[in-house]
């Protein structure tokens, strides 16, 4: 990944102010502004009956990140585009969680035309989320590889007040904790997109994540409860967001991805201190 230093944007040409404050703004607004246009598609599919203008929403916004960002210079192929890496396995223990959760026998309760739709709008969230809410918070917020403690929180509670417009569908009971969880989640992916610098990892673990939590309770496993494990479901959400957490916390401190004269999630004892 390139030095996305506020020099760098200014020879860039991208029209930022050097304000944090006003950075702040023109990425909540522009976050705000997409997020609705999702919703937007979302009720025209509901109200016209046609499962694909969200799709088509969605898609055209991560094209749209993607391409402002190429042209920009801020794409690395080889950095960007890595996936194997010892990254990947911190994908690993929530995906093995969340499908604990929902052990059991396999049943699709709808046909291969509702669940195609399902991973279609799956994959399409986590290209749009990940290439709009990740990619555009490091060009605007890193700089020499490292984030004041202050933007990275802001990043994080942007994405999760992003997820208040689900109370247009689901009660407030059902939408707080996807906030919550989507706080800690959006502090760990920009924790690891910063210290791996792959895109396409957080692409996949978002879809991965978002499969395991929407595809497999919704139309695979329809009772949505583990056999095995029927306890597990209920303590999801907390022990996958202490996962995140600390995760985010370890890989700051190593990566040494926190900066600015603001404190560190782990600061280390020095002498004289």
């Amino acid at each position: 990944m390139p030095n996305l230093s506020l020099k760098k944007l200014k020879q860039k040409k991208i029209r930022l102010s050097a304000s944090y404050g006003k950075r702040r703004l023109y990425y909540f607004l522009t976050a705000l502004i997409a997020t609705l246009l999702v919703l937007a598609g979302s009720f025209l599919d509901e109200s016209l009956g046609i499962p694909y203008i969200s799709l088509f929403v969605k898609f055209g916004l991560a094209w749209l990140a993607f391409m402002l960002a190429k042209q920009s210079g801020y794409l690395d192929p080889e950095g960007d585009g890595r996936l194997f890496s010892p990254y990947f396995l911190l994908i690993l223990p929530p995906l093995i969680f969340a499908l604990l959760c929902y052990l059991g026998p396999f049943r699709p309760e709808t046909n291969a035309y509702g669940i195609v739709l399902a991973v279609l709008g799956i994959l399409s969230t986590a290209l749009w989320e990940e290439l709009y809410f990740r990619l555009w918070g490091r060009i605007l917020f890193e700089t020499e590889g490292q984030y004041r403690t202050v933007d990275m929180l802001f990043l994080a509670l942007t994405f999760g007040a992003m997820h208040l417009v689900n109370l247009a569908s689901a009660p407030f009971s059902t939408v707080i904790p996807q906030v919550m969880l989507a706080v800690v989640t959006a502090l760990f992916l920009q924790t690891l997109y910063a210290a791996g610098g792959s895109l396409r990892l957080v692409v996949v673990f978002h879809f991965l994540l978002n499969l395991t939590a929407g595809l497999v309770p919704q139309h695979l496993v329809p009772d949505a409860q583990s056999r095995l494990f029927p306890s597990l479901e209920g303590t999801a959400l907390p022990l996958l967001a202490l996962y995140y957490v600390l995760a985010a916390a370890v890989l700051s401190r190593r990566k040494k991805l926190l900066s600015g004269g603001d404190f560190r999630l782990f600061k280390r004892k020095g002498k004289g201190r």
